[in-house]
């Protein structure tokens, strides 16, 4: 009867280490390590992935048929592609991407910097309306 408690005992340490190992191992596997230059790329991205979502919410903001939202989403999924595409990277890289910068501090600060400098100088190119 003994062994039984012991067993359990085991298991149950065994089932909460189990999920923190998993995960330790899926962060190193997922998350790539990004230097300046690849961080420098991603804030570029991003703000042209927000212009592209700015422009999509403005647009589906005046839109009241059910047809037309669906249209423009699909719209919005197809520019999003080809963003993406652009910039030489698919969905998967860029949350892998993202992910990274979100769980470095060292590489979110330079992300928040880059992407403000990136969004500035975007605006400055963007013709006057």
């Amino acid at each position: 009867m003994a062994w039984r408690g012991t067993f359990l005992t085991m298991l149950a340490l065994m089932a909460l280490a189990g999920p923190a190992t998993l995960h330790g191992q899926q962060t190193d596997a997922v998350a790539p390590a990004l230097d300046e230059a690849s961080v420098q790329a991603l804030a570029t991205l991003q703000v042209e992935l927000n212009a592209a979502r700015d422009h999509f919410n403005a647009a589906i903001a005046a839109v009241h048929e059910t047809q037309r939202k669906d249209g423009l989403r699909t719209e919005f999924t197809n520019e999003r592609a080809e963003i993406l595409a652009r910039h030489g990277s698919s969905e998967l890289a860029y949350r892998q991407e993202v992910f990274a910068v979100s769980t470095d501090a060292a590489a979110q600060a330079l992300f928040d910097r880059l992407l403000k400098e990136a969004a500035q100088a975007a605006q400055a190119a963007a013709p006057a309306r």
